[in-house]
């Protein structure tokens, strides 16, 4: 069953895809390539594009078979074809003429329209650290079409069905609920929905999501292809959305919004999650086991390091050593690799990374484990100063330094990381529409080196705080997404997406050596801590 809308009700222009969209082919390419042809060469046709969610079916290897002639050019794709599939390898990758395999996920052009995929292998943060928008426009959906193997968690809700034939997950419901994409393409072995539109934002038609879910092809009186003719994004009017609609009443968002929950339900399933993913891993920065005990009981985060204060206030030095203290950036941790260390002060230390950005990213670390706010004038002066010789050091490069922190409940640590100078006046903007996009509004509050702890409020309070040339951006309540800072600069300065996991930054012991070696050089004539 074919089901085509908008090809001639809507009032065409230059810019206006057609586009098809097929449920799984489950390996019946010739088949596939056939239809295809049927409709592009037929009434509704010529079409720009064919995407299809699924693809190789049972076999790759099989399926590669039946296209030998495709490859050889005895035969012919009908027209570009692009395809996700749990069998697809992690980079977008060519078939042959006319046929894509996407990756396991991204976000690119696709026939002049920006298309969103991933498969069950996928990076969903690497799709929202790409994405991008304009916080002028009128229209605020992330991507025109996003194409996934599975079904977003939740999505039933107020729709009247309770049951799907699709595997359904977390991590495409968190997906979709922050990139809001216009067009939402899945699959579900013989089962077609279609979902009412919904509005990601209450109120207005501004980022409205149509959720459909085809059927797999050539399933018995089954809807498994739909035809779209789209304006992309990009010429998107509020009021041509609007007349669209034809009658139709947008319902509400299906997904839960993060930000009601409670703090200790935020808190129990983010520790959960690093517990889960990183049990039994040594990456693990804070320990899985600490993790889940600082989510139920944070205030003996405290009492864990009341010994290490005790020991400093009686002369320890900084660095000496306290068995069994679970914290990575405490110095007075066994385990601290104090190799990354670059200059050590009364109160702050600075440091680089495990798995740094670039050469330009250091730390600012408290030495005891207590926010900023907490520490005093004496710390407060002692972190201006280092502040400072950041400042002075990348002045002589035209370089601004960059800084931000997420407090949660770890140990507290601000990210200092230059960019162009020229750069820096596109940094508010650029960080301000990335979390709109994630659900946080930042407010700028002006100027200054340090949050004054009466606006931070109750030391259980989290914060994003972030350092721009017309102020400081901040943001406090919820758990704040721990990666979003990273994330934020890594798309900024046009990094690749997986420099987002630290992990996938380390270096050796050597290389980190080397590293610390250069900026005391560097910085020597601007901090005196450094000998």
């Amino acid at each position: 069953i074919i089901h085509i809308i908008h090809l001639h009700s809507l009032k065409m222009s230059e810019s206006n895809k057609k586009v098809l969209i097929c449920g799984d082919a489950k390996g019946d390419v010739s088949k596939l390539f056939a239809k295809a042809k049927e409709l592009h060469e037929g009434k509704a046709g010529p079409f720009h594009v064919l995407f299809v969610v699924g693809f190789w079916g049972k076999s790759r290897e099989e399926t590669e078979e039946q296209l030998v002639d495709y490859k050889s050019g005895d035969q012919k794709v009908p027209f570009p074809i692009y395809f996700v599939d749990d069998q697809n390898k992690a980079k977008d990758e060519p078939i042959c003429p006319n046929l894509f395999a996407l990756g396991s996920s991204g976000i690119k052009t696709i026939a002049g329209l920006s298309v969103a995929y991933c498969n069950s292998k996928g990076d969903a943060n690497a799709i929202l650290t790409a994405v991008s928008r304009d916080a002028k426009a009128e229209i605020h959906n992330g991507v025109d079409i996003l194409l996934t193997v599975q079904w977003p968690e939740e999505i039933l809700n107020g729709s009247g069905e309770k049951q799907a034939d699709a595997t359904q997950t977390k991590k495409v419901a968190d997906l979709t609920r922050q990139l809001k994409p216009r067009y939402h393409f899945s699959t579900s072995n013989n089962q077609f929905f279609e979902r009412m539109p919904y509005r990601n934002t209450p109120g207005t038609n501004a980022d409205l999501t149509r959720f459909i879910s085809l059927a797999s092809a050539f399933t018995a009186k089954k809807k498994f292809i739909h035809a779209l003719n789209m304006t992309p994004i990009s010429s998107l009017t509020l009021e041509f959305v609007n007349n669209s609609l034809k009658g139709e009443v947008p319902s509400d968002s299906p997904f839960s919004n993060p930000s009601t929950k409670s703090s200790a339900e935020s808190k129990k399933e983010e520790f959960s999650k690093i517990e889960n993913e990183d049990q039994g891993k040594e990456y693990n920065r804070w320990g899985a086991g600490n993790a889940k005990r600082m989510a139920e009981t944070p205030s003996e985060e405290q009492q864990s390091h009341k010994k290490h204060r005790e020991n400093k206030n009686q002369g320890r030095q900084p660095g000496a050593q306290l068995q069994n203290a679970p914290c990575w950036f405490c110095l007075s941790n066994d385990q601290a690799e104090t190799h990354l260390v670059v200059s050590i002060g009364t109160h702050y230390y600075l440091a680089i990374p495990k798995g740094p950005i670039s050469v330009d990213h250091i730390l600012l670390i408290p030495i005891q484990h207590e926010y900023n706010g907490q520490l005093g004038n004496d710390a407060y002066n002692e972190l201006i100063a280092y502040k400072q010789a950041l400042r002075d050091f990348y002045a002589t490069q035209q370089k601004y330094v960059y800084f931000f922190e997420v407090k949660g409940f770890h140990h507290p640590n601000i990210n200092a990381i230059a960019v162009n100078e020229d750069d820096s006046q596109y940094i508010e903007e650029h960080v301000t529409e990335l979390a709109r996009q994630k659900g946080y509004t930042l407010t700028n509050i002006g100027h200054g080196d340090v949050v004054d702890q009466q606006l931070l409020g109750p030391t259980d309070n989290c914060y994003f705080a972030a350092e721009v040339p017309s102020g400081r951006l901040f943001y406090k309540g919820s758990l704040f997404p721990f990666q979003f800072g990273r994330e934020a600069i890594v798309s900024f300065l046009g990094l690749p997406p997986n420099t987002c996991d630290w992990r996938l930054c380390k270096g050796t012991k050597e290389q980190e050596e080397g590293l610390v070696a250069t900026w005391k050089n560097n910085l020597r004539p601007y901090d005196k801590n450094i000998e």
